[in-house]
């Protein structure tokens, strides 16, 4: 199964290494991270990229574990790969959860903790025939989107 971990622009060390923890457990998977950040693999079937070129690369993938950042989320739900949004709790602030949250909510995809996350969670997503629902992007509304988080 081949997963790309998508962290963005942001640090998000726990969870390149809970992901680096199941690719390590498992020779049936091949983990690439993109990360800004610089980190230290000695995993074979790991290997690390900076950028990403967007959604025809993330069909390439079986699934996709990411940050909850909107600018991810949002390109991810505009495709048709299947993920699982892990909130950057790394960070100082709780928007990603928000994010996450909303996911959940929305039955759009699956969201989780970074300690929650493991490969029998990633290989039954994978694996799951359950449909989420199909995001419906609209006219973008900034009071809409605030007052959903206020």
């Amino acid at each position: 199964m081949k997963i790309l971990l998508v962290t963005g622009t942001t640090p998000f060390p726990s969870l390149i290494k809970r992901m680096c923890d199941i690719a390590s457990k498992s020779e049936f998977l091949h983990l690439t991270i993109q990360t800004l950040s610089e980190i230290d693999i000695d995993l074979r079937n790991v290997d690390q990229l900076k950028f990403i070129n967007g959604q025809r690369y993330w069909e390439e993938f079986d699934i996709i574990v990411c940050h909850g950042g909107a600018g991810t989320i949002f390109s991810l739900l505009n495709g048709k790969a299947k993920f699982i949004a892990v909130p950057n709790t790394d960070r100082g602030d709780s928007h990603q959860a928000e994010i996450c949250e909303w996911l959940s909510a929305e039955n759009l995809a699956l969201s989780c903790s970074v300690d929650d996350l493991t490969l029998e969670i990633i290989y039954s997503e994978h694996l799951s025939e359950v449909e989420r629902n199909f995001f419906q992007q609209s006219a973008f509304n900034v009071e809409e989107l605030i007052s959903y988080f206020i």
